[in-house]
């Protein structure tokens, strides 16, 4: 590591440690995470997540170490490092390659204990679209998939991403929530995988709108 990323992460830690200070968390149904980490052995989950969301994900989770894929390119070396120094442990690998590197790296995490986080749409695209790498991962380590719904009542917008990134504003209540685990079994097909995508997808979007409406009333 350089020292030009060395400095920017640290100072990227700092922000992100004084802006978390500024944020509440109120979660919507707390229990469906509870009964899952008392009916499956640790890690206990996968976290399902929009690309977009990534930011108030990241707040929301800080003191829970989480394994977490990120690029192998240079360009993903300072996220790496950010989410290292909050706790995290991260899987690199080459997107060139299909993100097999980042896979195997990603099971290895699990299997030591740690819970997972994955951004399913990214880290290109297409927006709100489930691909397929989360699924192979719950069914080759046996963990299942929880969708987590992340929701800021103010945020900015980077219009210009092709995710329409949000970034939450300062001293904003950040909406959680979870939908039903998605359990994988290893002898599932690609066509059930298919089916799991659409399902995930859904439960997500939806469980979106439902934070939409209860923060509006």
């Amino acid at each position: 590591m350089n020292l030009k990323i060395k400095i920017i992460s640290f100072l990227t830690f700092i922000i992100v440690r004084v802006l978390a200070t500024t944020y509440r968390f109120k979660i919507s149904n707390p229990e469906k995470l509870q009964t899952l980490k008392a009916t499956t052995p640790p890690p206990h989950y996968i976290y399902a997540i929009w690309h977009q969301n990534l930011i108030g994900a990241i707040f929301s989770e800080i003191g829970n170490p989480h394994a977490v894929i990120v690029s192998g390119s240079k360009d993903g070396e300072l996220v790496a490092v950010t989410c290292e120094r909050l706790g995290n442990k991260t899987a690199r690998g080459s997107s060139n390659r299909g993100g097999v590197e980042a896979m195997k790296a990603m099971i290895r995490l699990l299997k030591a204990g740690l819970p997972g986080a994955i951004t399913i749409d990214g880290p290109k695209g297409p927006k709100h679209e489930a691909k397929k790498g989360i699924f192979e991962i719950s069914r080759l380590t046996n963990i299942p998939i929880l969708p987590y719904i992340v929701y800021p009542e103010k945020y900015w917008v980077i219009k210009k991403s092709w995710d329409e990134f949000r970034i939450p504003k300062p001293f904003t209540k950040i909406y959680l929530s979870y939908g039903e685990p998605i359990f994988v079994d290893r002898s599932d097909q690609s066509e059930i995988l298919d089916q799991y995508a659409s399902v995930l997808k859904s439960q997500l979007l939806e469980g979106e709108k439902k934070l939409i409406n209860l923060i509006r009333h």
